[in-house]
């Protein structure tokens, strides 16, 4: 994939977006919500590191892990070896319980 026009909800914004897998995860958290979301949809790829309302902001294998009192929600994958030896850690207690729930899986020790 390269470049493809991404369409704010409203149609009153668009801008081209890289939809490489390599380049999409650095070019998409610049992105502010409304854009973030439609080029997740555009391009059929999930945004990492960044904020999720629900399901709908993640593409599968990715779940949407939210807390509530963090006020904060993040796509996880439940396969992910990197994120589980490694960024697992920095994420609140809350979503690391929410995550290891939802996964069956342990946030490593160091």
């Amino acid at each position: 994939m390269g470049l493809t026009c991404v369409v704010r909800y409203d149609e009153k914004w668009s801008q081209c977006v890289d939809c490489s897998v390599r380049k999409f995860g650095q070019v998409c958290q610049k992105l502010d919500d409304y854009m973030r979301y439609a080029a997740v949809h555009s391009c059929g790829l999930t945004c990492p590191d960044t904020k999720c309302y629900n399901q709908n902001w993640c593409v599968a294998p990715y779940r949407c892990i939210i807390d509530p009192e963090e006020v904060w929600g993040q796509c996880v994958s439940c396969r992910s070896k990197k994120f589980w030896g490694n960024s697992c850690h920095s994420l609140g207690e809350g979503m690391i319980d929410r995550a290891e729930k939802l996964c069956h899986r342990k946030c490593r020790e160091y």
